[in-house]
């Protein structure tokens, strides 16, 4: 017998805006969620999904007006592999500071392994990011992050974070 697989049904109350500084979410404000994270570096437009301290799925509209494509690739602009690293290991803090487990802490990227690249990345596009929780074990967090485009995977990695005191960076 096959498991059925029940995905929360967000309410506007838990949908999470990035586009804005100021937008609410459980009386978190933007700044509190992804600290240091704006524009031009802000890459996560919208969360559609959310399980605290699980799994997040977000969402990323990719524009030819952004910084990156001046020079990457002039003529052929193409999403820089580390860009979409950044994305997939902010759509992972978003996850791990929405947890209340995690008040007061602030995670920090610390390495990635199993990085794949597999299909570009070009203006027009909407990235979906899924990250979920592979274990936080004290301070510290893996998760599995996989970007896709129209439903083809277009990169993926294990990242992981070490949670830091807000107050001692």
């Amino acid at each position: 017998m096959q498991e059925q697989r029940h995905d929360p049904v967000l309410t506007d109350e838990h949908r999470v805006e990035c586009s804005g500084d100021l937008v609410e979410q459980h009386e978190h404000r933007r700044g509190d969620q992804c600290p240091g994270d704006r524009y031009p570096l802000l890459l996560v437009d919208r969360v559609l999904e959310w399980e605290p301290g699980k799994r997040i799925v977000a969402l990323k509209n990719v524009s030819v007006n952004e910084p990156m494509f001046q020079g990457h690739f002039p003529g052929d602009p193409v999403m820089p592999a580390v860009l979409q690293i950044e994305a997939m290991a902010q759509t992972g803090a978003i996850m791990l500071m929405t947890n209340p487990d995690n008040k007061g802490l602030v995670p920090y990227f610390m390495s990635m392994d199993k990085a794949r690249f597999r299909r570009p990345i070009r203006p027009g596009d909407q990235m979906r990011i899924e990250v979920e929780t592979l274990r936080v074990r004290s301070r510290m967090a893996a998760c599995l992050a996989r970007v896709t485009v129209e439903g083809q995977l277009c990169a993926e990695a294990e990242i992981r974070s070490v949670l830091i005191d807000r107050a001692n960076p």
